[in-house]
């Protein structure tokens, strides 16, 4: 019922009759079709170019200056405007500042996009949008006092006309674009503002997506940095290879010792033992020799300078698997074995902090984050791959690929092995069922892949429990390096609100020995004890344990007594 066209028709001579009326009304209703067909058209051409829009955005919402160049341009074609900026809001700058992209077309260039950073919004135009978060549309901008010409006077272009809308996600403004002049001397309307609007959600979209790419990025080249600098700091360097080389001494250790004492080799003579027993095992001419050396000279850059977990109980560990590995005359171990064995000994607890994987539980520290189980020893498996990526430290280089897998396997198996708590008491108690006395397999059956798993757990406990294995003398100063370690954490644990276990408690000594007799009754002597029944060739440390007990046994006794 309503009317939206009046059809007015004059003649100079005859009357209209109902013929003309019925003719007249048939125009009407023709023409009305061919408009509603022209709306249709005009709508359908603004979906395929809303298409065509966030099909080019998409595209390239990886990379914010070609995304940002797609969007003007789009925008360019959407509203027919003669120029478009765009400026990228900087919402942690308490000024109102942004990095503010051009595109212009150049004759000889075609499409180019400038870019300056920095630049203060204009406070009056664009900031008003970027803080209002509101759209302004300006058919005149010389009649408007917001309008700022100074820019036409330097550049001599001419601006008439300004549509600036804001780009959001979510409620926050990221960006505002700037529409100038509409082509055809014509002015930005509301059909303009509504096709901006529509698209803006998908631009706002892709500029959060490109800025969250950018900023990872930007992180991880951050990370990239940090890694090159720290693997300076944590890696040999030439004069220090060369000092180590142009050492003279010679080493007259004998080695093959279970009950060697650590203490009495310094770092250069420790590095020389180290090569030697490689080599005496592995023989040191089948590897690249300097690669051997810069990745144990950069091994012990790796250990930290804490009471206990630090190179001298590294190297100690690695001595003990070689003394093992020598004296173990069953051919039950392959080569690439015994030599996962070896280095993992050298590796096993490489950065260690000082703290035990309890307290990176729960104090939540970023280690342990990234493991759901044992975080130390994980990271110390990482630092051994990062140590042996690095350039000329590679002492597998030479392995074919099979083997090269099958070493770095075993490596982070037997690294893992050394939680006691996790991986330890497991293995003891399946070597238990298969090895005892009580059970019908007298003897391990070594075609079994698992049980070589297991005795190779089995070692490197033995190793790195090495120390409540010597004589007394280098037992004793290596357990008072132990509780300053454990001290050290229990200070830290009290600094943080929390109460340590006494054993920890630099403020209870007294549970030293009681704690020592539990440590080697119930971890160290089983441990001995399982391992000769398969390898009676280090009985010698189990026989030292044992001793190392008595004699924590009798201070228990006699501590009992005077509190009597």
């Amino acid at each position: 019922e309503k009317a939206i066209y009046v059809m007015e028709m004059w003649r100079i001579r005859d009357k209209y009759d109902d013929k003309d009326e019925e003719i007249c009304a048939n125009v009407v209703t023709a023409f009305h079709y061919f408009n509603l067909y022209l709306v249709k058209k005009k709508e359908n051409s603004v979906s395929i170019g809303l298409l065509n829009v966030v099909q080019a955005i998409f595209n390239e919402m990886v990379a914010l200056e070609p995304l940002i160049k797609s969007i003007l341009k789009s925008t360019q074609g959407l509203v027919n405007a003669d120029r478009t900026s765009l400026l990228l809001v900087d919402s942690n700058n308490p000024e109102l500042v942004s990095t503010v992209f051009q595109l212009k077309f150049d004759q000889e260039l075609g499409w180019v996009l400038t870019k300056s950073i920095g630049l203060p919004i204009n406070p009056q135009i664009a900031g008003y949008v970027a803080s209002s978060g509101q759209a302004l549309n300006i058919p005149n901008a010389y009649s408007d006092d917001r309008f700022d010409s100074e820019l036409d006077k330097v550049t001599g272009y001419t601006t008439r006309s300004i549509l600036c809308m804001p780009i959001k996600f979510g409620e926050e403004v990221i960006g505002v674009v700037e529409m100038i002049n509409k082509l055809n001397n014509c002015i930005f309307n509301n059909e303009d503002e509504v096709a901006f609007q529509n698209t803006s959600i998908f631009f706002g979209l892709a500029l959060n997506n490109a800025k969250l790419y950018n900023d990872i990025k930007r992180n991880e080249q951050r990370y990239k940095v940090a890694l090159e600098i720290l693997s300076y700091h944590n890696t040999c360097q030439d004069d220090e290879v060369q000092k180590f080389q142009n050492d003279t001494r010679l080493l007259l250790t004998n080695l093959n010792d279970y009950y060697l004492d650590p203490y009495k080799l310094d770092d250069f003579m420790k590095y020389k033992a180290t090569i030697t027993m490689f080599d005496d095992l592995f023989k040191l001419s089948k590897f690249d020799s300097m690669a051997v050396t810069k990745f144990i000279l950069t091994v012990k850059k790796n250990y930290r300078l804490v009471p206990y977990h630090n190179f001298m109980h590294g190297w100690s560990v690695t001595h003990a698997m070689y003394v093992m590995l020598k004296n173990i005359h069953e051919q039950r171990l392959t080569y690439n074995m015994k030599l996962a064995l070896f280095v993992a000994c050298l590796c096993h607890d490489l950065d260690h902090r000082g703290f035990n994987n309890n307290y990176l539980n729960d104090t939540k520290s970023p280690l342990a984050a990234m493991y759901s189980s044992s975080p130390l020893e994980n990271h110390h498996f990482s630092i051994t791959v990062t140590i042996l990526q690095q350039d000329g430290h590679n002492i597998f280089s030479h392995l074919p690929s099979e083997d090269y897998k099958e070493v770095l396997q075993y490596i982070k198996q037997c690294i893992l092995a050394t939680d006691i708590n996790t991986a330890f008491f497991p293995n003891l108690a399946k070597l238990n069922k298969i090895v005892s006395e009580h059970s019908e397999n007298k003897e391990l059956n070594w075609e079994i892949p698992s049980n070589r798993n297991l005795v190779m757990g089995l070692l490197m406990t033995a190793a790195d429990l090495s120390a409540s294995a010597k004589p007394w003398a280098i037992h004793e100063e290596t357990v008072k390096a132990i509780f300053e370690e454990f001290h050290n954490q229990g200070d830290k644990e009290r600094k943080d609100g929390r109460t340590p276990i006494p054993m920890m408690d630099r403020n209870k000594p007294e549970v030293k020995a009681v704690s020592q007799v539990g440590f080697l009754n119930q971890i160290c002597i089983p441990c001995y004890s399982m391992l000769c029944k398969i390898f009676p060739q280090t009985k010698p440390m189990y026989e030292m344990a044992m001793e190392n007990l008595n004699i924590w046994q009798s201070i228990t006794n006699n501590d009992n007594l005077e509190k009597m």
